[in-house]
């Protein structure tokens, strides 16, 4: 029996006795980038290296991958998990824009950066849950994150999405001065305001379950833009800490109620033709009056793509909220192929590089971070892989106005 022996209590330990469960480790041929997600993701410093035949190859250590990326992903993560006070939280947070950059300019895809930054951020909520929602609503509610953030899309902080979920029959009174404080100390890590208001100090996202079980019900019976929205939202959303089986349930009543009313597929998938492609004819851009040479590549591309892939996810039940996830998934299922699946990742792999890329220039230079990218400043390849993109994103929609009945929706 393996053990290890105790210089300060003379004694001999077993190695089961301090060994953590699972043993997590990666095959020999994995990507470095997915390796540094997972220790980051388990907090762990060591990974073993397995062969084909899960043979023991060797252990990959965390300061080597650091040292390679020369990022601060496993300094933030550290500096968060230990933590005895909020600035704390606050200082290792702001570290992510350093980290960010050095990715990017290392030339790390923007899925990839999305990742690592999803799983830090999730980190620092679960952090802050503990040091700001009292105690005795642990067990009692859950914190979900909505929008970009809950599709583990939002890399730069570009605003706030997050709700809070109490069971049934439980509201505390102190709810609004407990969610204030939450929602402060986000402005202080640099987190801007929802200007929807889509955030835990709007009672809107923050009540019972009951409440939330009347908002679905409302959405359904109730067809309209601004009621698909909120539902759009709700189903991107994801639980990081409390009682997370709240949201499960939530979730799973969503899905039974479209379920029983499909015909809400076409009038929720209708969102899909509010903004038009700035590709014009004879594949020129077209450019948004109030920015000269500039497109607004979430409202002209990012959304359509993203809003037709959710809305093939709900009638699906695919319960990823990561874009690219449910597109392998409905790959997977068979609703997709194999060809379309991977144009439709790399047109949003496109997109959102183009679009870290131009609000890494914003931040460098104390910009106010924005969605418009300048045409004028890319180079002929970068301008036939926009293109490209768009057209591929032109296509996808087409596919789903035709699988959904569009034109026929009144």
């Amino acid at each position: 029996m393996p053990f290890l022996y105790s210089p300060d209590e003379k004694s001999l330990e077993l190695i089961s006795q301090i060994q953590t469960y699972p043993v997590i480790s990666i095959q020999n041929g994995e990507l470095l980038f997915n390796v540094l997600l997972l220790m980051t993701e388990h907090s762990i410093k060591h990974l073993p290296v397995l062969d084909g035949e899960n043979n023991l190859l060797g252990v990959l250590e965390l300061i080597d991958l650091v040292s390679f990326f020369s990022n601060q992903s496993h300094l933030i993560t550290v500096q968060m998990e230990r933590a005895q006070k909020l600035e704390s939280v606050v200082v290792a947070a702001k570290r992510l824009d350093v980290m960010i950059g050095a990715l990017h300019a290392k030339g790390v895809k923007s899925r990839y950066i999305a990742k690592l930054v999803s799983e830090i951020n999730r980190k620092m909520y679960i952090k802050l849950f503990e040091m700001i929602i009292p105690h005795a609503w642990h067990d009692k509610c859950t914190l979900i994150l909505l929008g970009s953030e809950g599709r583990a899309a939002q890399i730069l902080r570009t605003d706030q999405d997050n709700a809070l979920i109490f069971e049934e029959g439980f509201m505390p009174e102190d709810a609004p001065s407990v969610t204030k404080r939450f929602i402060e100390v986000l402005d202080e890590i640099g987190f801007p305001r929802c200007e929807g208001e889509i955030m835990m100090i709007n009672p809107k996202w923050c009540k019972p379950i009951e409440s939330y079980k009347e908002d679905i019900y409302r959405w359904i019976e109730e067809p309209n833009y601004e009621n698909f929205m909120d539902m759009a939202i709700f189903f991107d959303s994801t639980p990081v800490a409390g009682k997370l089986s709240l949201h499960t349930e939530l979730i799973d009543y969503l899905l039974s109620k479209v379920e029983q009313t499909p015909s809400i597929l076409m009038h929720f998938a209708r969102a899909i033709e509010t903004f038009e492609s700035p590709l014009g004819l004879f594949s020129q851009f077209v450019h948004d009056k109030e920015h000269k040479n500039a497109i607004d590549i979430k409202k002209g591309a990012l959304f359509a793509l993203i809003h037709g892939v959710r809305a093939l996810a709900l009638e699906h039940k695919i319960r990823e909220t990561n874009t690219t996830l449910r597109i392998k998934t409905l790959n997977n299922s068979g609703f997709l192929s194999k060809e379309d699946a991977t144009d439709l990742m790399e047109a949003l792999e496109i997109f959102n590089t183009l679009r870290l890329h131009s609000q890494l220039e914003q931040l460098a230079k104390g910009e106010k971070i924005d969605n418009y990218i300048s045409v004028d400043n890319m180079g002929k390849l970068e301008r036939d892989l926009l293109k490209e993109a768009l057209n591929t994103g032109n296509k996808f929609k087409k596919m789903v106005s035709y699988h959904f009945h569009l034109s026929i929706v009144g």
